[in-house]
């Protein structure tokens, strides 16, 4: 993968955090932009490596649970997967070998 289409996808996937997924409800608060980017790396890990949905959305599963203490909420952690998975999608169509 090209370094610019990395560094857009590792974007999208930040965004998708902040302002889909956003389980704390931070995504209007101008200084709060940064709250979820701690986990983009781990996150652009599993995408990158193919995970599957299942354990991508488990990985947001355990923030929202563990780290965060809030209630579950899968359909939430799938919806913003799907999006993930999308980008992702869109990305290498635009840049063959996104995962090369």
């Amino acid at each position: 993968m090209e370094l610019d289409a990395l560094d857009e996808f590792k974007n999208r996937a930040d965004e998708v955090l902040h302002y889909i997924w956003d389980p704390i409800g931070v995504s209007g608060a101008v200084m709060a932009r940064d709250e979820y980017s701690g986990y983009v790396p781990k996150l652009m890990t599993l995408l990158m490596a193919n995970g599957s949905p299942s354990t991508i959305a488990d990985y947001l599963a355990n923030i929202r649970t563990k780290h965060m203490e809030l209630p579950p909420n899968r359909e939430e952690d799938e919806a913003a997967v799907q999006l993930l998975l999308q980008w992702r999608a869109k990305l290498e169509a635009q840049k063959p070998r996104i995962l090369g």
